[in-house]
């Protein structure tokens, strides 16, 4: 198990789509990324999807299909250091890996963009920093 971690963050707009998982993941497959925070995957419900070159966790709305979701992708073998995967909502969740020396905890935080309910912003920036505050041991600056 190598120390170094190949990661990065895409907005993949939806996965609704026929075929755009599998389109991701074939993207993916030209770097050398393993693991990649998504954000509007669009879906509903939470889960994790397994298949021959990769792995989803993902997080999406409760009740309503074809709105935010976030989640991650795993490429490679990287999805058997997986130790947990939490969905808060659908636009935080956050999953923790065993590394070689220390555990890695990653967060997948998808903010609401400028044309939503400034309710809407507040609500999401309260919810984040509360997660971040009871769970993490987060130093503020």
């Amino acid at each position: 198990m190598s120390n170094k971690l190949h990661m990065g963050t895409w907005n993949v707009k939806t996965l609704l789509k026929s075929g755009k998982m599998q389109e991701l993941a074939e993207e993916l497959a030209k770097t050398q990324l393993e693991i990649v925070a998504i954000q509007e995957t669009r879906w509903s419900g939470t889960g994790h999807i397994r298949k021959k070159d990769f792995s989803i966790y993902y997080s999406g709305t409760r009740d309503q299909i074809g709105q935010a979701g976030t989640g991650f992708i795993l490429l490679g073998r990287i999805w058997e250091n997986v130790i947990g995967f939490e969905a808060i909502n659908e636009r935080l969740c956050k999953i923790r890996l065993k590394r070689k020396y220390n555990n890695v905890t990653l967060i997948n935080n998808y903010a609401p963009t400028e044309d939503k309910m400034d309710a809407k912003k507040k609500s999401f920036t309260m919810i984040s920093k509360q997660y971040l505050t009871e769970h993490l041991k987060v130093i503020q600056l």
